[in-house]
């Protein structure tokens, strides 16, 4: 059997940079423009501890970060501020 030798040495010339989608679902409704995600949150609903984690745009973390949040799980009602962490990708 022989080996077949693959060239990746043009795979370093390539600038690609993937574009991710903004993941809130008031996203086409509230923010101007389909931006891509630049921020990814998590944090836990203070009522039952239910794990979030998800990918926004800069307009939505703006938003989100004065807003009150409803968990889906259990219907707390808290200040998103107060339950996220907020990185950039």
């Amino acid at each position: 059997m022989t080996a077949v030798a693959v060239d990746v040495d043009v795979l370093a010339d390539l600038d690609f940079q993937p574009t991710l989608p903004c993941e809130l679902r008031s996203h086409d409704q509230l923010d101007a423009g389909n931006l891509p995600a630049a921020w990814r949150a998590f944090g836990w609903c203070p009522g039952c501890h239910h794990r979030v984690d998800f990918l926004l745009c800069e307009p939505g973390r703006l938003r989100k970060q004065s807003s009150m949040s409803g968990c889906e799980l259990c219907g707390h009602t808290h200040w998103w501020a107060d339950a996220f962490t907020v990185v950039p990708i």
